[in-house]
C-alpha cells in the first residue's frame, strides 16, 4: 500500500510542478532573453549542486544549442538588443575548471562567454568549499589569457564572495 501512495504523491508533485511552470511561470519569461549560467564544469559533478555539469553535458548543450539555431554572443551584443536566436554563456565564481574544461571548447567553437571572478581568491581554494573538493579559482594569468583571446569578458562577482544574507 505504501509504495502506491508514495508513487501517487511523487506523480502529483511532478504534475503540480509541470502546471506551475507552464501556467504561471513560462508565460512571464521574456522569450528574447536567453542566458545560461554555470558554476562549474567538471569530469564528475557533485549530486549536491544544481549548478555543476559534466564536460560531456556542457559539450552536448553547446552542440544542441547550435544545431537548434541559437547563436552565442558576447555580453555587450546580448544586452544591446533582443534577438530570439541569441544566447549568452556566463560562469559564476571564476573557478579554474572554466580554464581547463570550458575554455578549450569556447576556442574550438569560437563562442564568447562572461566569467564573474572573485578577486580576493584568485588562484586559491574557494572559502565556501566545505567539502574540500580541491577546486581552485582562476589565476591572474589564466584570466588574462582568456580575456586577450577576445572570446571572454571578465566581470566581478565581488571581492570576497560574502554571504549577502548576512551583510
Amino acid at each position: 500500500m505504501w509504495p502506491i501512495a508514495i508513487s501517487a504523491f511523487i506523480f502529483a508533485v511532478f504534475i503540480c510542478a509541470y502546471l506551475y511552470w507552464h501556467i504561471l511561470l513560462k508565460p512571464h519569461i521574456p522569450r528574447a532573453l536567453r542566458c545560461f549560467l554555470v558554476h562549474d564544469v567538471m569530469a564528475r559533478p557533485s549530486f549536491r549542486s544544481a549548478s555543476e555539469i559534466s564536460i560531456t553535458q556542457f559539450r552536448l548543450f553547446i552542440e544542441e544549442a547550435i544545431s537548434s539555431g541559437l547563436k552565442f554572443v558576447a555580453p555587450d551584443v546580448f544586452l544591446s538588443r533582443e534577438n530570439r536566436n541569441e544566447i549568452m554563456l556566463t560562469f559564476d565564481d571564476g573557478l579554474d575548471s572554466i580554464y581547463h574544461n570550458v575554455y578549450p571548447i569556447l576556442k574550438e567553437k569560437q563562442i564568447p562567454a562572461l566569467i564573474f571572478t572573485v578577486d580576493a581568491y584568485l588562484g586559491e581554494s574557494p572559502s565556501w568549499d566545505y567539502h574540500d573538493s580541491g577546486r581552485r579559482h582562476l589565476t591572474q594569468d589564466q584570466i588574462e589569457e582568456m580575456r586577450e583571446s577576445g572570446l571572454v569578458t571578465i566581470g566581478s562577482h565581488s571581492a570576497t564572495h560574502p554571504d549577502l544574507t548576512k551583510v
